[in-house]
């Protein structure tokens, strides 16, 4: 589910979606990978995606006609459908990679979701999924002081912790190989003080938590 198409977080999901694939078709040993991007919206990331890997089979599927239909008339190359993301019209285990960028959080049924990508790629396949982090900077000051969290969006189902989406992955069957917010995880120079305490906390204590609003997992499937 496509949201802003311009502006500094739209290019950052555009980074890390695509420094992930790179990571995913290292490790299959592939150039040529099959893709499905589910939950496309206007196909903007899509195009993307197609632009940085020439060589690969790319799908993608979006619930709402009319973003399908401004999808196709801007990008016509690629293979666009009108369909919900439980029920996608695809058979089992075309695919080598699918993209699932800021879905999670729209569908009651997340593991339902997981499942259906799970059985339209191939064995040890790999799921892209970005969702907003329950415990991002501001709600994590929130809940410290006994006040509730906050959604991102009225439209959202609800939002994960960074440790429920790991469970949630790996009750569907998948392993996560990364987990990251940022192009440098790890932080750098121009990390503030508090940034920089966090992250050497998180590196002594082996947490998996961030602070970021949004995170990016990438997650192969035990099969």
């Amino acid at each position: 589910m496509e949201e802003a198409i311009t502006g500094p977080f739209h290019q950052r999901r555009i980074d890390l979606t695509l420094d992930l694939i790179r990571c995913a078709t290292q490790q299959l040993g592939t150039e040529s990978p099959r893709i499905l991007d589910v939950g496309c919206g206007e196909g903007h990331i899509t195009a993307e995606i197609q632009k940085s890997f020439p060589k690969a089979e790319i799908h993608a599927l979006d619930y709402s006609l009319s973003a399908i239909s401004k999808a196709y008339k801007q990008f016509p190359d690629i293979s666009f459908s009108v369909a919900d993301a439980l029920r996608s019209p695809y058979p089992e285990g075309p695919f080598d990679i699918v993209v699932c960028n800021n879905l999670w959080e729209h569908v009651t049924d997340p593991i339902g979701l997981l499942e259906r990508m799970k059985s339209v790629l191939r064995p040890q396949g790999f799921v892209i999924i970005s969702t907003p982090s329950r415990f991002r900077t501001q709600n994590l000051a929130r809940a410290i002081i006994g006040r509730p969290v906050t959604m991102m969006s009225r439209h959202h189902v609800t939002e994960y912790t960074v440790g429920q989406v790991h469970e949630q992955l790996a009750f569907g069957g998948f392993e996560v190989a990364k987990a990251i917010s940022r192009r440098n995880p790890a932080g750098g120079f121009k990390d503030n003080a508090a940034r920089a305490v966090f992250n050497a906390w998180r590196l002594l204590s082996g947490s998996h938590h961030e602070l970021e609003s949004t995170i990016f997992y990438l997650a192969r499937a035990l099969r």
